[in-house]
């Protein structure tokens, strides 16, 4: 208690602080829109916009003093790309507009539900809640939960792996080049399966293109747009994987190395 301590605090600024929570919506990142917001991005570098990154983490104890760790960053071309894109836009045009420093705290966390921001005491109004929120204050409890959670998504991908038929035949799998796909139904895309008569179905569907090229595209290297994908992807040109995501939100762009196409 007796003991000095010296803080030093530099660079600060005095304007707007803004709070952007929400879901995916507020959560999607500048880096998803490098191709639609290229100039933007370049131009990015403002040390008047700012953003606080709170991390994704859990905490049923109730209300903290501290996040425990991240920083402030200023606009620029690289740290923009982690910035909220719906906050950014926000922020530029507060700035531009006013002229003031305008800082964004991003606690956005997609998929959250609307219960996971109540306070305890809102949460009295929804009794089932508010148990739930009790029962995660015990630690042990949470590990079990989470441990469970991931045995069974891993079983769920032990046995979507084994029952897929387009990979049982290591000889001739789907994604082979010689494979014949001549008796496969076609289907429109972009589109839901309910939409095309595949149901609520729940595991693996291919899909096989073939896409005609001239001799000069085919020397090149390209990039391969295919947008949203629900839920995983695995993209195979020519019998060799050029892409994967484990997850919905990211518009799918797989860089095509040269010499791949024919």
């Amino acid at each position: 208690m007796g003991e000095k301590e010296t803080i030093v605090l530099r660079d600060l600024l005095i304007g707007d602080v803004w709070l952007c929570s929400g879901q995916s919506n507020m959560e999607m990142r500048m880096e998803s829109l490098t191709e639609v917001y290229p100039e933007e991005i370049l131009k990015s570098e403002n040390p008047f916009l700012r953003q606080f990154m709170v991390p994704a983490v859990y905490n049923f104890d109730g209300p903290q003093i501290d996040v425990g760790e991240g920083c402030w960053q200023s606009a620029d071309p690289k740290t923009i790309l982690n910035f909220t894109a719906t906050g950014y836009f926000f922020a530029l045009h507060l700035y531009q507009r006013d002229q003031i420093p305008i800082g964004l705290i991003n606690a956005s966390l997609g998929g959250s539900p609307a219960e996971a921001w109540l306070s305890e005491e809102a949460l009295h109004e929804f009794p089932e809640y508010l148990a739930a929120a009790h029962r995660f204050r015990d630690a042990k409890y949470v590990e079990e939960v989470l441990a469970r959670d991931q045995r069974l998504h891993d079983e769920w991908c032990e046995t979507v792996i084994q029952q897929d038929i387009g990979l049982r035949d290591p000889e001739m799998t789907f994604y082979s080049p010689d494979y014949d796909a001549t008796e496969w139904g076609m289907i429109q895309v972009p589109s839901y399966w309910e939409d095309e008569g595949i149901g609520a179905f729940n595991g693996v569907v291919w899909f096989r293109r073939e896409i005609k090229l001239t001799a000069q595209q085919a020397e090149q290297k390209a990039l391969l747009r295919m947008g949203n994908i629900l839920d995983e992807d695995i993209i195979y040109i020519n019998g060799k994987e050029v892409g994967t995501l484990p997850m919905q939100y990211i518009p799918r762009r797989y860089e095509v190395p040269e010499g791949l196409l024919r």
